[in-house]
């Protein structure tokens, strides 16, 4: 049996939604941020400088799994 792949959403939330965005501390204030607002089973992902750009939606398990990767040095470039 052949499984199709999920059909995107479109549903994606907008400023105007009143979700709680929120950035990191470590940001620095620079407008050059990404925003997360977890809701429910989903932590949406745009970014501060487009907040009526796109919207990236995942679960909170990969989430965590994405600052995890991040936070050891697995997207960190070669040197």
């Amino acid at each position: 049996m052949i499984l199709e792949p999920p059909a995107p959403r479109y549903d994606a939330p907008s400023p105007a939604d009143g979700l709680n965005w929120v950035k990191s501390s470590h940001s620095g204030g620079g407008g050059n941020c990404v925003e997360v607002a977890p809701v429910d089973h989903l932590v949406y992902i745009r970014d501060s400088k487009d907040p009526y750009g796109p919207v990236l939606a995942v679960t909170p398990q990969a989430y965590v799994g994405f600052l995890t990767a991040t936070a050891t040095g697995e997207f960190d470039s070669p040197r």
